[in-house]
């Protein structure tokens, strides 16, 4: 099957962008023909797959800082493309608008089935505060990183003063009509597929329109002799450095696991970058944890095992998170997952048996559990042991890509 993938950035990849650099290099080992269409990439990208690297076509779409006027321009330089196609699978927004667009200029188009991670919170997130206060922090974060990225970092910096002025001068109406813009653009496909239940239930209540749901998963890791969980003295958390991540919770938990439990040996290393690092990096200071708080920035794949599977728990507790691979791929490597209790995590992770369920935003909770973890290794360790067995059993990227080929229709042999 000839299939095209529209994303819109990896110039910043998240958990989407990476989970469709599996999926393509799944897709590819399976024979099909994929072309990935996207605004930007790095082709030195270390952690894109060498079978994937020359399925990239960038188009000028302007990534995530874009107006309805670039989407447009994107669809019109992808209509002829696409209808070379047998199936067009467009993620996320506004990727589904440039094929939109295509289509509507189109007078034969392929189906269209969007995998949607997450419907968009620029349109339907309904916390302006918080927005503002992250838009101005991507502005400075740009000019901090100025220096080590050069034009590009110029660039990208224009392209968001553009954006916001734009949002400033009319921000109102220009977000209703490209609201209007995914509405139409979501009714138009053939099929919609949601990355979870919690996903699906935002899709219906947003489109009116039902989801299937198509779980994603992760890739194996070879599995060596498991570290003794004895020695084990830091909790992990991995994630860009948003509001949206929560990362502070975890630190404040941090602060209340040493300085009123006690537990002075104990450190938490944060991994990934963004607009919230000289936050953090302010709020450890203030806690006087410069010595219990590393920071490693940012950490390519093939780094990540060890740091996975040497932790004591890997803690991820984002508010609302749609799915989330990090606890996939904490329990891939045996090592427990402390997750939120609401969104897509509570699907992948069993309260109890794999790791353990918080509330959100709940300090002491939170601080609770990681003491719990710290103080019974093992059954620490039983729980790291049955999230592999889990993981193996129904999460990796083999059981993602059976549901998706029988979903667009490749295959029938497979259950959902």
């Amino acid at each position: 099957m000839k299939l095209a993938i529209i994303a819109t950035t990896f110039a910043v990849r998240g958990g989407a962008e990476n989970m469709i650099l599996k999926l393509a290099d799944e897709l590819l080992r399976r024979g099909h023909q994929v072309t990935i269409f996207t605004s930007e990439h790095q082709p030195d990208d270390p952690d894109i797959p060498e079978m994937v690297r020359p399925c990239f076509v960038d188009i000028a779409a302007g990534g995530h800082y874009s107006t309805w006027i670039d989407w447009l321009w994107a669809g019109l330089k992808l209509r002829r493309r696409l209808q070379e196609f047998d199936l067009v699978n467009p993620h996320n927004f506004p990727a589904n608008v440039w094929v939109y667009y295509a289509k509507l200029f189109s007078r034969a188009f392929p189906p269209i089935i969007w995998y949607c991670h997450e419907p968009s919170r620029q349109l339907y997130d309904q916390s302006p505060p918080e927005q503002v206060g992250r838009y101005t922090s991507l502005t400075t974060h740009v000019c901090e990183k100025f220096q080590q990225h050069g034009l590009d970092a110029l660039w990208r910096l224009l392209q968001k003063s553009v954006f916001y002025g734009i949002q400033a001068l009319c921000g109102r109406r220009l977000r209703a009509f490209h609201t209007r813009l995914d509405q139409r653009a979501v009714h138009s496909c053939d099929r919609i597929l949601a990355n979870s239940r919690y996903t699906a239930s935002k899709i219906q209540a947003i489109y009116g329109i039902p989801a299937t749901v198509c779980y994603q998963g992760i890739t194996p890791v070879p599995r060596g002799p498991l570290p003794d969980r004895a020695n084990k003295s830091y909790f992990l958390t991995v994630a860009r450095l948003e509001r949206l991540k929560h990362v502070d919770t975890v630190i404040q938990a941090l602060d209340m696991l040493i300085h009123r439990h006690h537990q002075c040996n104990i450190m938490l290393r944060v991994v990934g970058t963004g607009t919230q690092e000289a936050a953090l990096h302010a709020l450890v200071q203030e806690l006087q944890l410069h010595d219990a708080v590393v920071f490693p920035g940012y950490v390519a794949d093939a780094d990540m095992h060890r740091l996975y599977a040497d932790a004591l728990a890997v803690v991820y507790v984002p508010v609302d998170e749609p799915f989330g691979l990090v606890p996939l791929e904490a329990m891939m490597h045996a090592t427990p997952v402390i997750v939120s209790n609401s969104g897509g995590t509570v699907e992948t992770v069993k309260n109890h048996e794999t790791g353990l369920h918080v509330e959100p935003g709940n300090i002491e909770q939170l601080a609770e559990a990681m003491l719990w973890l710290a103080q019974h290794r093992e059954q620490a360790a039983q729980m790291g042991k049955c999230g592999y067995a889990h993981v193996m059993r129904q999460w990796t990227v083999k059981h993602f890509v059976d549901r998706f080929e029988q979903m667009i229709g490749f295959r029938e042999d497979v259950a959902a």
